[in-house]
C-alpha cells in the first residue's frame, strides 16, 4: 500500500495510481486556480488532464508533481489540455537528466492553442494553418506568389482523399496591423520531417496521435519567428518552452525566470511546488541548470 503523496510510479495497479493521483491534484486545486484566469474552472481542467490517461497509460507513471506542474502551465496559458479542442497535450517524456530516468508529464501546446495565443497575447487578428496535399500541387491548386506582398499566395483546396493523395507540406498565414498585409510561411514535407527528427517526441505523443495537426504547428511557429513579438508575452513564453523541448529541455510556462544565490534556475511554479512539497514532508526535485538562451482562398 502506498503513503500519502508517494509516487503514483510505484503503484502497478492504474485504478489505484488513478485515485491517488486525482486525490492529489484535487487537494493541490488552490495552487492551479491561484495560477489560472478567472474564467477557468480547475476542478474541470483536473477531469479532463486525469481522462488523458486512458488514451495514454503511460501518464499514470508519471509523478504526481509533474502532474501538477503541467496542469499550472496549463492555467498560466488559460487553455485547457482537451483532445476535442486541440488546444493542448499532455504527454509522458522519461526525464534523461534525473536518477532513474522518471517518467515525467510534459505540457505541449497544440497548433489551436499557438493560434489561440498568438491573437490574444502576440498581437495577431487572425492566425490559419492549412495542410497542401500532392494532388493540389500537381493540379496548380497551390501557388506561393511572392511577387505580391499583400497576397502571398493562392490555394484552391481538393477535399476527397482520392483527390488530394500524400501530404505535400503546410502553411501558415497570419494577419497583423492595420494595413493587414499577411505573414506567411510554407513548409515542404521534407522541412516538417527535419523539424520533427529534431524534436524529443518525434515518436510519441501528438506527432503519432496528430501528425497534421502537428505539421500545422510547426508551420505556424516558423511563420512566428519572423514576427515581432512583445518580450514577456505568453506567445513568447510557450514558444521559448517549444524550444526547450526541442532541445530535450524542460522549463516551465512563463517569463518568470527567476534566481536565487546557490544559482538555482527555477521560476514562480517550480518554487510554489517546492513549498508544497514542503508543507506535504517532502523533498523539493532537484533541478537541472537551463542554458542562456484579406481571403486569398479560391472557391
Amino acid at each position: 500500500m502506498t503513503t500519502k503523496n508517494q509516487s503514483t510510479a510505484l503503484v502497478t495497479d492504474p485504478k489505484q495510481a488513478y485515485g491517488e493521483l486525482q486525490e492529489y491534484l484535487l487537494a493541490k486545486s488552490a495552487a492551479i486556480r491561484n495560477v489560472a484566469p478567472k474564467y477557468m474552472d480547475t476542478e474541470r481542467m483536473i477531469r479532463l488532464a486525469l481522462g488523458a490517461s486512458s488514451r495514454a497509460p503511460r501518464l499514470l507513471q508519471c509523478s504526481p508533481k509533474s502532474w501538477l506542474m503541467a496542469l499550472m502551465d496549463c492555467a498560466y496559458y488559460g487553455i485547457e489540455p482537451n483532445p476535442a479542442l486541440g488546444h493542448a497535450y499532455l504527454v509522458p517524456y522519461q526525464n534523461r537528466k534525473l536518477a532513474g530516468q522518471p517518467f515525467e508529464v510534459t505540457f505541449q501546446i497544440g497548433y489551436k492553442g499557438l493560434v489561440l495565443l498568438a491573437c490574444e497575447s502576440g498581437g495577431f487578428d487572425d492566425v490559419e494553418a492549412r495542410i497542401v496535399y500532392a494532388g493540389e500541387l500537381a493540379a496548380d491548386h497551390f501557388q506561393e506568389t511572392p511577387e505580391d506582398p499583400a497576397r502571398p499566395f493562392r490555394h484552391r483546396p481538393l477535399y476527397t482523399a482520392e483527390q488530394r493523395g500524400d501530404i505535400a507540406g503546410a502553411y501558415a498565414v497570419g494577419w497583423r496591423g492595420v494595413d493587414k498585409r499577411p505573414r506567411f510561411q510554407y513548409l515542404t514535407i521534407e522541412e516538417i520531417e527535419g523539424y520533427r527528427g529534431r524534436s524529443r517526441a518525434a515518436k510519441e505523443g501528438p506527432w503519432i496521435t496528430d501528425y497534421e495537426a502537428m505539421a500545422k504547428k510547426t508551420a505556424i511557429r516558423r511563420m512566428l519567428a519572423y514576427a515581432a513579438i512583445r518580450s514577456g508575452s505568453k506567445l513568447g513564453a510557450v514558444l521559448e518552452q517549444e524550444s526547450a523541448l526541442d532541445r530535450d529541455e524542460v522549463i516551465r510556462a512563463q517569463d518568470w525566470q527567476v534566481g536565487d544565490p546557490t544559482g538555482r534556475i527555477g521560476s514562480r511554479t517550480d518554487d510554489l511546488a517546492d513549498k508544497l512539497a514542503k508543507k506535504a514532508g517532502t523533498a523539493p526535485v532537484e533541478r537541472v541548470e537551463l542554458d542562456d538562451q484579406q481571403d486569398m482562398f479560391e472557391p
